[in-house]
């Protein structure tokens, strides 16, 4: 059941960021943005950082860090969006090198 809580985190968040979005529920910014980072940091936690782990917990905690600036800073959505395929392109890239270290198998000793 652990390694569905990240899963489930993001979805729940996507249906309320789309709820927001199509004015079905009240604005949500605050929740939005923590949920963000909260799914990153479960991921981190919930899966330990490694390559299978570091692309969906580097990305959501980027994602709130644009999240915060559009709220603050005025980021908008039109330099955001090409902000997060970079950073994705980045994190791809950076889990290619040994920067990132494996996923242990299950029974394998720590390193």
């Amino acid at each position: 059941m652990r390694k569905f809580i990240a899963p489930i985190i993001v979805v729940a968040f996507g249906l309320l960021w789309l709820m927001n979005e199509l004015e079905i529920i009240p604005p949500t910014r605050l929740l939005w943005t923590l949920g963000l980072g909260a799914g990153g940091v479960a991921i981190f936690a919930g899966r330990g950082f490694h390559k299978e782990s570091f692309v969906p917990g580097a990305m959501l905690l980027f994602a709130c860090l644009c999240s915060i600036l559009r709220w603050f800073a005025g980021l908008r959505i039109s330099v955001e969006v090409p902000l997060l395929i970079v950073a994705l392109g980045i994190c791809l890239g950076l889990n290619q090198t040994d920067y990132i270290p494996a996923a242990r198998k299950d029974g394998e000793p720590k390193a």
